[in-house]
């Protein structure tokens, strides 16, 4: 059905039903830190033992408000900003010793909130919001340079030369991506540096169809950032969107590839080192990423993930919005023989299917936000990237030679997920924790 014969009434559902624009409680423990092994708190260094997380980020919203204090509104401004802001987990008076043990429970003694406590604008990148040139990087301008120095020391202090960087999607604040930031960090085991890109989108009842069209606008403008974070110190940059946040990721890295046509896979990686990109319940659609995204950016990163459910209402009501289905929620069908074959050979594309066995496991994972709140499924996002763990090591069935970049969660994900990370590391099932933490850091998964 074309976009324009859809009543308001199912617009009004549909951006609803996407997101609020607060998010006030820790996200649920994910259920392989239930086994204290896998803790994401074990390793850290005694200087961010904190209940209180800095994040970075970068905003192509307009500013309201004292640099030192800043806030950012809805509106489109004409330059990317970037900053760091102080995120506050728990009230206050909360221990660093009973957030770690709130973080290994699934069931908490008390509800842990989350909330931005300042924002600290650095400035604006030189140009406006030209998109990245090929060629020699040029000398950064100061609020530049204080955004790569600044991301640079939280590397040091955290003794893991990695990015982790967020891509929120529609009808949400400049606080909420940077609370949901600050809460994946905490998660991966705050590890390296958290960066959001704060994206403008509205937050009325009507903003979603806005919202779509400035995320496909925004991509120039986060291959820009992705740009300024290669000036880093990092060896490894991880990224993840949500929902409508896949039309700004795939956008940006179709133009940071094109922008260096020139260089080769090895160039890329050397320049970029962009390592792992997930597409969480992707609202884009599927069509176009298959046939026309995914070739252009396939030689940035080493890996692409990206979450599927069948039982995502939102993306349902978005097919019928847009015509077609959502990446997130696909129909193959919509795939002619050779683009479905070309698909199939993709062999840096791992899509985990949440929903696949749900009535043998006898557990469904419902939702759009599925990938965050539900343990299991936000357990798979983050051991991706905290572990560096390929599917088989992070627990999941292969779904065959039928399905050949599928896995699924098998009935017994709660036991398997555990003994088959040790195994991947080379260590008893019954490993202690001082066993695994020494593997961990040995190996650069823990700071």
């Amino acid at each position: 059905m074309p976009a324009h014969r859809v009543s308001s009434q199912l617009i009004a559902l549909l951006v609803v039903a996407i997101q609020t624009g607060c998010q006030e409680l820790l996200m649920p423990t994910p259920v392989v830190y239930e086994d204290v092994r896998f803790s994401p708190c074990s390793g850290v260094p005694e200087a961010l033992r904190s209940t209180s997380i800095r994040v970075f980020y970068a905003t192509t919203r307009t500013p309201a408000g004292d640099p030192g204090d800043r806030g950012y509104k809805n509106k489109v401004g004409d330059q990317i900003r970037v900053g760091e802001a102080i995120v506050a987990l728990g009230p206050r008076g909360l221990t660093w010793d009973e957030l770690s043990e709130a973080s290994v429970t699934s069931k908490r003694a008390r509800d842990i909130t989350v909330k931005l406590k300042r924002a600290f604008e650095f400035g604006a990148l030189a140009d406006g919001r030209k998109p990245p040139e090929a060629g020699a990087a040029r000398p950064l301008n100061s609020p530049e340079q204080a955004f790569v120095d600044g991301i640079n020391d939280a590397m040091r202090r955290s003794r893991i030369r990695k990015i982790f960087v967020y891509v929120h999607g529609a009808k949400v604040d400049f606080e909420h991506a940077c609370m949901i930031s600050a809460e994946l960090y905490h998660f991966l085991g705050r590890a390296g540096a958290a960066v959001g890109f704060a994206w403008p989108t509205g937050q009325t009842l009507l903003s979603y169809g806005s919202d779509i069209k400035r995320g496909r606008e925004a991509g120039d403008d986060f291959a820009r950032v992705l740009d300024l974070l290669s000036r880093t110190e990092a060896e490894q940059i991880d990224l993840i969107s949500y929902s409508a946040g896949a039309l700004v990721l795939a956008g940006g890295l179709v133009t940071l590839r094109e922008a260096h046509a020139d260089l080769d896979d090895a160039a890329l990686a050397a320049r970029f080192r962009i390592t792992d990109v997930v597409f969480a319940a992707a609202d884009i659609s599927m069509r176009r990423f298959a046939t026309d995204l995914l070739p252009r950016m396939y030689d940035l990163p080493r890996r692409i993930q990206v979450t599927i459910s069948d039982k995502d209402s939102v993306l349902s009501l978005a097919q019928i919005m847009h015509g077609s289905s959502r990446l997130g929620r696909p129909n193959l069908k919509e795939l002619d023989e050779a683009a479905f074959m070309d698909l199939r050979q993709r062999d840096k594309l791992v899509v985990i299917d949440t929903n696949f066995a749900e009535e043998a496991r006898g557990l469904k994972i419902p939702g759009h936000g599925y990938w965050f709140r539900n343990p299991w499924a936000a357990t798979d996002t983050l051991i991706s990237l905290r572990f560096d763990a390929t599917p088989e090591e992070r627990g999941l069935m292969w779904r065959g030679a039928d399905n050949p970049l599928t896995w699924y969660f098998p009935p017994d994900y709660t036991q398997r997920v555990t003994t088959s990370l040790l195994a991947g590391m080379d260590l008893p099932p019954d490993a202690t924790v001082e066993q695994v933490e020494q593997w961990l850091r040995e190996n650069g998964r823990v700071n």
